[in-house]
């Protein structure tokens, strides 16, 4: 091995290097210029933070009193009744959409003890493809026991009008004397 070359590659301290780094940042740091957010005392940070807030109340109020309403109490007052009528609405809906499932099932001639079981089953096809009445002959077509058999009978009740005419009291007299 006798073509074999040395290569001395110097060693760097790394300790030295970075507290240089450290020290050039912290000088750095010294001499730039505050950032806005940086505050001198707890009290110029409280009295900033209380001028902003009440701009910005003083802004909503504006707002507000553009829409005609002259305090928060009256808008507490308001979200709270669009509450209840929202809740309403949703009762509602609920029962809107109850009495017209209850209507198809009575259509369907679903038996009377089957019901709320058949309204179970269709609710649970339901899908945003399938709308309700269409579950209901989804499951209608997979369990046809739900259908209330009916018998149909022709039974007449009554009697059946004669094309006679029916002659008038003085004619029966006179074809059947016993009649009075």
């Amino acid at each position: 091995m006798e073509n074999e070359t040395e290569i001395n590659v110097p060693l760097v301290e790394t300790e030295n290097v970075t507290e240089q780094n450290e020290t050039n940042n912290l000088q750095n740091l010294e001499t730039t210029e505050k950032p806005e957010w940086v505050f001198d005392s707890e009290e110029s940070f409280k009295k900033i933070l209380k001028s902003t807030a009440s701009k910005a109340k003083n802004e909503i109020m504006s707002v507000l009193k553009e829409n005609g309403i002259n305090s928060l109490d009256e808008v507490k007052r308001i979200k709270k009744e669009n509450s209840e009528y929202s809740e309403k609405f949703s009762n509602y809906s609920k029962t809107i959409e109850n009495l017209e499932a209850s209507l198809e099932i009575t259509k369907l001639g679903i038996k009377e003890e089957l019901k709320d079981d058949f309204l179970i089953l269709a609710k649970n096809r339901v899908s945003e493809k399938t709308d309700l009445n269409t579950a209901m002959k989804a499951v209608l077509e997979a369990h046809p026991y739900f259908i209330e058999k009916t018998i149909e009978k022709n039974i007449k009740i009554g009697v059946e009008k004669s094309s006679q005419k029916i002659p008038n009291d003085i004619t029966l007299q006179k074809k059947y004397p016993w009649i009075k």
